[in-house]
C-alpha cells in the first residue's frame, strides 16, 4: 500500500481460498487434510491412449523440436556475422532454401516475423517497405547464440539433424 506521502508501506492482509488437491489416496494427517478440499484421482481407469511413464523416444523427440527452433538463430546469426542487416525476408528466405522441406507449413515473412519478436524477442522495424532487424540487437543474438550453441558458420550436424545441439 503507498501512503499519503507516495511511500510503499507493506500490510498484512487476512486472505482465505478453498484449496482444491488432487491425489492418489488421502493424507494421514487430519489438520493437514482439513486446509484443502480433496480430490481422490485413482478412483477411475487409467485412459489406454495416456502412458504412464514418458516414452523411450521422448528426449529424442524433444531435442528434434528444440533444434528446429535453433535455424532461426543459425541463420540469423549468419546475417549478423556477414554484417548485413537482417531482412525478415533473408531470414525467410534462408529457412526456405536450408529446411523448407521439414515444415508442414509455409514459410512466410509474417510468420517468420512474428517468431522473432514472440518467441526470441528479437526487436524489428520497417525500412524501405521491408522489416528490419536493427544491428543495436547484434549483442542479443548473439547471447542467443550462446546460449543455445548455435555458431554463426553453418554447422553440417545441425543440417544433417544430427549432433546433441539442444539438448541442455
Amino acid at each position: 500500500m503507498m501512503n499519503r506521502q507516495r511511500e510503499f508501506n507493506p500490510q498484512a492482509f487476512q486472505v482465505f481460498g478453498p484449496k482444491i488437491v488432487a491425489t492418489r489416496g488421502s493424507y494421514d494427517d487430519k489438520g493437514l487434510e482439513s486446509r484443502f478440499l480433496t480430490e481422490e484421482m485413482g478412483s477411475r481407469k487409467l485412459r489406454s491412449d495416456i502412458p504412464i511413464n514418458l516414452p523411450d523416444n521422448f528426449k529424442e523427440e524433444a531435442r528434434q523440436l528444440r533444434n528446429k527452433l535453433l535455424l532461426y538463430l543459425e541463420i540469423l546469426a549468419e546475417l549478423i556475422a556477414a554484417s548485413r542487416r537482417p531482412v525478415i525476408p533473408d531470414i525467410a528466405t534462408g529457412l526456405i532454401e536450408r529446411y523448407g522441406d521439414e515444415y508442414d507449413r509455409p514459410i512466410t515473412n509474417r510468420w517468420v516475423g512474428s517468431i522473432l519478436r514472440k518467441r526470441l524477442n528479437i526487436r524489428s522495424y520497417k525500412s524501405h517497405g521491408v522489416y528490419v532487424v536493427p544491428m543495436q540487437e547484434r549483442s542479443k543474438i548473439e547471447l542467443l547464440c550462446t546460449r543455445f550453441g548455435v555458431n554463426a558458420a553453418a554447422d553440417p550436424y545441425i543440417e544433417r539433424g544430427e549432433g546433441d545441439v539442444g539438448t541442455s
